[in-house]
């Protein structure tokens, strides 16, 4: 739940509100800086203030040329007070005597609570951005005496800050200033399904004087149904009938005054929590996913092989109508889509967000239908007849693939129509098929008409 463009005044007035913030609660603040034109002219790089459990820490500077690392620890209310200062004067002091330039306004993002055993709760993430974006380039390495040592800029942003992922000098949070800010406000604790009609929802935390409610939506998977609910909060554990068909829920927890402190979101391929409720993994499940992990580890073969992410209009497309050509003038195969040839899961979830048309990218769902249907018409498009084969998620180690199943072609042979090229499967290689594999698709009366001329 993303807030943008939201005026300094009000991050101001959101944090102040009564029962919502706990201004002792203790930052971890680690900053990034370079001087670009002179040592009294500083330029963002990028600065993190995330909840520290109310570990405190010792200040540290680290000094490599122009680049200047800052560890400081802060409160909420410090951070608060520092932001107020922004809206009026346009700067943020990031750490004592040190001002940057900022914009008058930020995005606020409400991160939910997870499962109550993981301590996750909910939290504002604020992002105010620099007015002058710190360089990040430039040679290394950067070694200096009784310092930690890194190869780069990039490498010792990536180090201090920690961020996972990190993606250098195109990262898109370069000079932004990110605040983590967690609430201390009541907020949905375990969700369980009684029975198959019943959601029960406990609600954890300190209770203030502020009214609460819990309201949602129930849909079903083909959006023709939909139920809301709401019910006011006057214990700690809700009870909320499930209707048959629903397959979809959205759960806010909501003050009176209509600030969202919490919220749960479950359909069947997306869970804002670790533990789903709805689709809980069951056996059928995990053996799935053992098998996906079973098949990736035996390696490549005859009828398997592995590929990164194909973006749409890359060439290495022709690599897959290759393969699939392959396998069906074989004996069928499968090639998963987010594996790299020493058998790791890199998963595809970020690719599908990236380039599905935005129109499309409505939820992780419809961006692998969309990408699925995409593959599926390019290889319709690229085989010289109709041959059985299917393209669909698959799920390993956490990590969300794409899978081309290919059945054994009952007509062989099977041809790429781009220059009517054959190939078919030895080992892990596709390779053009010999004069007696020719021989024996002809004797076997599976001979395409035209395609020897």
């Amino acid at each position: 739940m993303n807030e943008s463009n939201v005026p300094l005044p009000m991050v101001v007035q959101r944090l102040s509100t009564t029962a919502l913030v706990n201004d002792q609660s203790a930052i971890d603040g680690r900053i990034a800086i370079s001087h670009q034109l002179s040592p009294d002219q500083n330029s963002l790089i990028l600065a993190r203030y995330t909840a520290s459990e109310g570990r405190s820490f010792t200040p540290l500077k680290q000094i490599h040329g122009d680049l200047r690392l800052i560890r400081e620890s802060k409160v909420v209310g410090d951070l608060r007070i520092r932001i107020a200062e922004a809206a009026a004067s346009g700067l943020f002091e990031l750490s004592d005597g040190l001002k940057i330039e900022v914009g008058n306004t930020a995005s606020v993002e409400l991160l939910p609570s997870d499962d109550p055993p993981t301590g996750i709760v909910p939290k504002y993430e604020i992002k105010l951005s620099a007015q002058k974006r710190g360089h990040i380039g430039g040679a290394g390495p950067l070694v200096t005496y009784g310092q930690p040592s890194f190869e780069s800029v990039e490498q010792a942003v990536r180090a201090w800050i920690g961020l996972r992922p990190f993606h250098g000098s195109s990262d898109g949070r370069l000079g932004c200033i990110l605040i983590e800010v967690p609430l201390s406000a009541p907020r949905l604790g375990a969700i369980a399904i009684d029975g198959e009609q019943t959601m029960r929802i406990g609600i954890a935390g300190r209770f203030s004087k502020t009214p609460l409610e819990l309201t949602g939506v129930w849909q079903s998977g083909d959006g023709a149904s939909i139920e809301p609910f709401a019910q006011k909060i006057t214990c700690d554990l809700i009870d909320i009938s499930r209707p048959l068909w629903a397959d979809q829920v959205a759960v806010w927890l909501v003050r009176s005054d209509s600030i969202i402190i919490d919220y749960f979101f479950e359909n069947p391929t997306r869970c804002s929590r670790t533990r789903r409720v709805l689709f809980p993994p069951n056996e059928e499940t995990k053996g799935n996913e053992s098998a996906v992990l079973a098949q990736i580890h035996a390696g490549e073969g005859d009828s398997l092989e592995f590929k990164p992410f194909l973006e749409p209009i890359s060439e290495k497309f022709d690599e897959l109508i290759k393969t699939v050509i392959a396998f069906t003038n074989k004996r069928g195969g499968s090639i998963y889509l987010g594996v790299n040839d020493h058998q790791e899961l890199l998963g595809v979830e970020k690719e599908l967000w990236r380039f599905t048309p935005k129109d499309k990218a409505t939820s992780l769902e419809n961006c692998t239908a969309w990408y699925s249907s995409f593959v599926r018409k390019k290889i319709c498009d690229r085989i010289s007849q109709d041959m059985e084969f299917r393209v669909e998620p698959a799920y390993a180690g956490g990590k969300l693939l794409i899978r081309v199943v290919v059945k054994e072609g009952k007509n062989k042979p099977y041809s790429d129509v781009r220059g009517n090229e054959i190939w078919t499967r030895r080992g892990s290689n596709s390779v053009r098929p010999n004069g007696e594999e020719l021989k024996q698709w002809i004797l076997d009366g599976t001979r395409p008409k035209g395609l020897f001329g």
